[in-house]
Order: structure tokens, then sequence, then C-alpha cells
């Protein structure tokens, strides 16, 4: 339903709707659900143009991202999840958006980008939970063992591991 009030919005001038906006962003859920990453990746891209307000433009970008990600469109899901991190103060949002962005460079075969985006996301003076730090420790360590050039941003995060499992510290189940 969703998408057949999507397709209608495609030929639609923005107008900054915000209810268009949710039509389109749930008509691109839905075409992402039935692996339509090319039909969800348009109507993100009309959402950008109606254009969202400042407190959904985060959330479109990302999910704009992550569509094209899907679709392994690397020139463009950079960006737009760049954008979405850099647009954001938010810091489960932060760290949400940063493990997507790792995750969908290293789905194109890069691996030392995501090191340094999970290290840095790690180092943030905004405070994550615990889960979110295990999770970006966790995906910063498995990428750096693929990328021998980035040995000295997880060599401090592997020797806590280590020192901690010598002391019989249980580790987090995302490690």
């Amino acid at each position: 339903e969703s998408e057949q009030a999507g397709r209608h919005l495609l030929a639609l001038p923005g107008a900054g709707d915000a209810r268009r906006v949710r039509v389109l962003r749930e008509a691109a859920r839905e075409a992402a659900g039935r692996g339509a990453a090319d039909a969800a990746i348009g109507y993100l891209q009309r959402a950008l143009r109606e254009p969202p307000g400042a407190e959904e433009l985060v959330a479109v970008l990302h999910e704009l991202g992550l569509a094209e990600a899907a679709d392994r469109r690397r020139d463009e899901f950079d960006g737009h999840l760049r954008r979405a991190l850099a647009l954001t103060d938010d810091p489960v949002a932060q760290t949400r958006i940063a493990l997507d962005l790792g995750r969908a460079l290293a789905s194109v075969g890069e691996f030392r980008e995501p090191v340094e985006i999970f290290h840095h996301a790690l180092q943030a003076t905004s405070p994550i939970d615990d889960g979110d730090a295990a999770a970006l420790e966790g995906e910063m360590l498995a990428m750096a063992f693929h990328e021998f050039t980035c040995t000295s941003l997880a060599q401090p995060y592997w020797q806590r591991r280590f020192a901690e499992l010598d002391r019989g510290v249980a580790l987090a189940p995302a490690i």
C-alpha cells in the first residue's frame, strides 16, 4: 500500500511535506523488504528532494545509505552515511551509523577505513552504552584482522582483551 502511494509521490515536485517523507520512507522499507534495493533507493532519493525536516534528515540519509550499500553503490552509500554521521549529535545514532558505514565498506572489500571509523566512534566524547561499545570494538578487531596496515589502532584493544582473558574476565558476547 505504501509503495503504491510512494510511486504516485515520485512524480510530484517536493513540497516540504513531512507526511510525504513518511510515506516515501515506508515505501522504501517495503521495497527493501522484498529485495528491491533500486526501488528503495528511488523512494529515499525522492524523500530527500521533498525535503525532510531537520529531525528526519539523518534518518533518511541513513536509510538511503543502507539501501545503496545493499545494492553495492559504494560511492553513493559512503557519502550519504558519512553525511548522516556528521549531522547527528545523538550518540546512539552515531554508533549505529558508524557500524553501518564500516560494515558497508567492508562488504566492498575495504577494511582500513572501517577500523578507523570504529576507532573514532570508540574515542567519541559522547557516552555510548556498553553493548554499543562492545559492538564497535568487536567489529574493529575483526576488520583489523583482515587489514594489517592498521594494527596500531587495534593493538591497545587486543592487549586489553588478552589481559582480561589472562585474569579470567568473561568477555562481552559481541567480542
